[in-house]
């Protein structure tokens, strides 16, 4: 969920010797007097690339590798931008009081990109949960009914956290 991503890869080349690489967003084979970074290691781990476009989408990263005999050799990924986070909307209207010991309320969960969606329900904290916790389960259909068991008397207040497959977080709702 981030315009800048970290890239690794190795290079080889069993005659010449590897001379320069070049990252980039298009597809066009580079003449040799494009901007070439020189003399790198032929293993390369977190390297920086900024994403030219802010837009959510998939975007392919093009790696140019150039050996010092002027060959150049080209690999391609595909990563996918997602930085909106998911949306929540009541399916019914949330009920002010109860007379019963139980509540269930309907919600549909969406979002812009991803296709696995999870939703986190915490008693009486609004911090935000981390994205690793193992609490979070997977949304699987298009409605998401939560149901609260064994309510007593009183004032009660959850908190519904969502995330996407991107990390990206929304709530509390």
């Amino acid at each position: 969920n981030s315009q800048t991503v970290s890239l690794q890869w190795q290079a080889f080349d069993n005659t010449s010797g590897t001379s320069a690489y070049l990252l980039t967003e298009e597809p066009n084979f580079p003449s040799l007097s494009d901007n070439w970074t020189q003399h790198f290691s032929e293993s390369l781990d977190n390297l920086s690339f900024a994403l030219s476009s802010q837009q959510d989408g998939t975007k392919t990263i093009f790696l140019f590798l150039r050996d010092n005999a002027g060959n150049i050799a080209q690999q391609s990924a595909a990563i996918t931008l997602d930085r909106q986070a998911p949306t929540l909307a009541w399916d019914q209207a949330a009920p002010t009081y109860l007379t019963r010991d139980n509540l269930s309320l309907a919600f549909l969960l969406s979002d812009n990109l991803s296709s696995q969606l999870y939703y986190l329900l915490l008693d009486n904290s609004s911090e935000p949960p981390l994205l690793t916790d193992d609490e979070w389960n997977q949304y699987t259909s298009e409605n998401l009914t939560l149901s609260l068991d064994n309510l007593s008397e009183g004032l009660f207040t959850r908190f519904l956290w969502l995330k996407d497959q991107a990390g990206n977080l929304a709530g509390p709702e």
